[in-house]
């Protein structure tokens, strides 16, 4: 039994690149230029020390990046995934 798969159109490409990209650019904020502005979001209710809202902040930065590059360089891996 062959397994067919929709392949996406041209523009779920270029949207999946795009949200890619902004997945970039928030992750790389949380790790530099914005990252005071993160931590200020992160809940009280989860923690008060600055220094483990700064490794949340830090964290959630590298896990969106890994999604980014993902979703930008990964469409080979959707079939492996369930994308």
């Amino acid at each position: 039994m062959k397994n067919h798969f929709n392949k996406t159109s041209k523009i779920q490409n270029i949207l999946r690149i795009v949200l890619g990209a902004f997945m970039l650019y928030a992750g790389i904020g949380h790790l530099t230029f914005l990252r005071t502005e993160f931590q200020a979001q992160v809940p009280t209710w989860i923690t008060t020390d600055t220094a483990f809202m700064d490794f949340i902040v830090l964290a959630s930065g590298v896990v969106e990046i890994i999604f980014g590059v993902l979703m930008i360089y990964g469409g080979k891996l959707k079939i492996k995934t369930g994308y």
